[in-house]
């Protein structure tokens, strides 16, 4: 979200070591990276990760704020520290929590304000909720909203007031930051197109991989049409239904992506190694294009060939 204690004593320390020899882990392990943190649900927040300017949508175009958000503890927490240019600051932590099946954040300030929300995606956004105490003891709700968008990652946030109606809480767009730099001066430090396009067709790799069908409802033209190397040609509705099913191929590396940016039109010509779920290895070939439409990328067509071994 944006906009104490002390460190453990030596005899906790000491029962945690006994712990890990009585169960038979030796540290080298413990240092490894857990494998259930490489699942795609995982991962999902991924586009969060960065180094962003934050500002106020609709409000002056110099930064409000600055955002930090790396992986951390394997890859298996998001840990996002926020800079206010009013000095506030805060930091969270984002962990999906695979036992319960929910997306989890626990939010701390400087101003000693606690949150902990939860949620799930749907399609391309994350939505998480809970309770938020005032210091008269007033419970209040607090939602917020992380979608990505062409230039960056947008999140919002609506409060109810002790059970009241929800209400705008605040609107906030981060953008890439300057490497190097002080805070931007101008919302106008952004990606270009082929950084933009580059991106979204590895997540369409990726969504396609994961049979993520909210990816493709959010970045998919109502128009698009889908020539698969068979000849079978899907309109959008069919690609959906077919994205929905898991996919014969278990990997898929992309090999020479050549982007090419004509105004509003990209294409996206690539290759691709791949390993079918039985074990045997194809290629293959492929062009789409994207068209900018009220100021997003969406892909309008996708056309695939197979390549003979």
């Amino acid at each position: 979200m944006s906009a104490g204690g002390g460190r453990p004593g030596a005899p906790v320390l000491a029962f945690a070591a006994a712990l890990i020899v009585a169960a038979g882990i030796a540290p080298a392990r413990a240092a490894e990276k857990p494998a259930a943190c490489d699942t795609p649900e995982r991962r999902r927040l991924d586009f969060w990760i960065g180094n962003w300017d934050a500002f106020d949508v609709g409000g002056p175009k110099t930064p409000s704020g600055r955002a930090r958000v790396e992986p951390i503890l394997g890859g298996c927490v998001l840990h996002e520290i926020y800079e206010g240019a009013d000095g506030h600051a805060g930091e969270s932590f984002t962990v999906w929590d695979a036992g319960r099946r929910v997306w989890h954040q626990t939010w701390v300030t400087d101003r000693g304000r606690l949150l902990t929300i939860e949620g799930r995606f749907e399609g391309g956004a994350l939505t998480l909720e809970g309770p938020q105490y005032a210091d008269d003891g007033r419970r209040d709700s607090i939602r917020g909203t992380w979608k990505r968008e062409d230039r960056g990652v947008r999140e919002t946030a609506e409060i109810s007031e002790g059970g009241g109606a929800w209400r705008p809480l605040f609107d906030i767009l981060f953008l890439p930051h300057p490497e190097g730099g002080a805070m931007a001066g101008s919302a106008e430090n952004v990606p270009d197109a082929r950084e933009t396009i580059t991106r979204l067709n590895r997540e369409y790799i990726d969504a396609f991989l994961a049979s993520d069908v909210g990816w493709y409802r959010d970045h998919l033209a109502d128009e698009f049409v889908c020539i698969e190397s068979d000849g079978t040609v899907l309109d959008r509705e069919a690609f959906l239904l077919d994205a929905a099913k898991a996919p014969a191929v278990a990997d898929y590396a992309l090999k020479d992506v050549r982007v090419r940016v004509l105004g509003d039109v990209a294409l996206v010509h690539a290759t691709g190694a791949f390993t079918r779920r039985d074990g045997t290895k194809g290629r293959s070939r492929y062009t789409d294009v994207y068209k900018r439409m009220d100021g997003s990328w969406k892909a309008i067509s996708a056309q695939i060939t197979r390549v003979a071994d």
